[in-house]
């Protein structure tokens, strides 16, 4: 008698859990589409990371950060540094990510290159 007494009882457990969980689970997908439309928009910044002189010039390492959640695809960088300008593109970069990269330059400068993201795509 006990057997039978438990199998409902763990039932009802199993199903309050698994209630509990697409409760959870609703609740997740909700938040999320009402979060403000600036979120949804990336909020991409790009640092110089590293200057490594190269046989050509220089090359800078940046990472690009991004402060949304929403995932930037195509991701173009722009960077100057002594009158010489010099593009990158980046595949990906996550929401609440960081992405890396490298601007070749012919020539070696004291100072580090200003870059700044100049474009991308929305997935």
């Amino acid at each position: 008698m006990s057997g039978k007494s438990r199998a409902p009882l763990l039932e009802w457990t199993s199903a309050g859990l698994g209630l509990a969980v697409i409760i959870a689970l609703l609740a997740i997908l909700l938040l999320d589409s009402a979060k403000a439309p600036e979120d949804r928009i990336p909020d991409l910044s790009v640092t110089v990371d590293q200057l490594v002189p190269t046989r050509s010039g220089m090359a800078a390492r940046f990472v690009i950060s991004n402060a949304s959640g929403q995932t930037a695809s195509r991701v173009q960088v722009e960077g100057k540094a002594g009158g010489e300008s010099a593009t990158a593109t980046v595949d990906y970069v996550p929401g609440r990510s960081d992405a890396k990269g490298v601007l070749l330059f012919s020539s070696a400068t004291a100072s580090p290159p200003t870059v700044r993201v100049t474009g991308f795509e929305l997935p």
